[in-house]
C-alpha cells in the first residue's frame, strides 16, 4: 500500500471518526438551504426529493472522507453516472478539499 495509502487510510479514519458516518446528515447540517443545484448538471433540486443525493467527491472507495468539504449535492441520475469514480469534476475539487481536511484536523489537534 505504500507510506500515502497508509496516511490516506488514517486520514480517512480520523477525520470520519471525528465527524460521524451519517454524511447526509452532516452535509444538511452545514447547507441547510432548501433548494440546490446538482454539481454536475446544475438541476435544481429540493431537500427531501428522492432525487437529491451527496456525493463524496473524493470517493470513499479511494479514501475520501465524510467531512463536509468531501461531500457535494448531485442529482439521482448524474450521481449514478459517477458511482465511485474519480472524474473531471472530483479532480478539479479534491485539492482544495484535501488541504481543507488537512486543515480542520489541525485545528483539531486530534492526531
Amino acid at each position: 500500500m505504500g507510506l500515502l495509502g497508509g496516511f490516506f487510510n488514517d486520514l480517512q479514519k480520523v477525520v470520519n471518526d471525528s465527524v460521524g458516518n451519517d454524511y447526509r446528515k452532516i452535509y444538511f447540517s452545514a447547507h441547510p438551504e432548501e433548494q440546490q443545484e446538482c454539481a454536475c448538471c446544475g438541476a435544481t433540486l429540493y431537500r427531501g426529493d428522492s432525487d437529491f443525493t451527496i456525493d463524496h467527491i473524493i470517493p470513499q472507495k479511494y479514501n475520501g472522507t465524510n467531512f463536509v468539504t468531501n461531500l457535494q449535492p448531485m442529482c439521482r441520475s448524474c450521481n449514478s453516472r459517477k458511482k465511485d469514480k474519480i472524474d473531471a469534476l472530483t479532480l478539479k475539487y479534491s485539492g482544495t478539499m484535501l488541504i481543507n481536511e488537512i486543515k480542520n484536523l489541525n485545528r483539531k489537534k486530534e492526531w
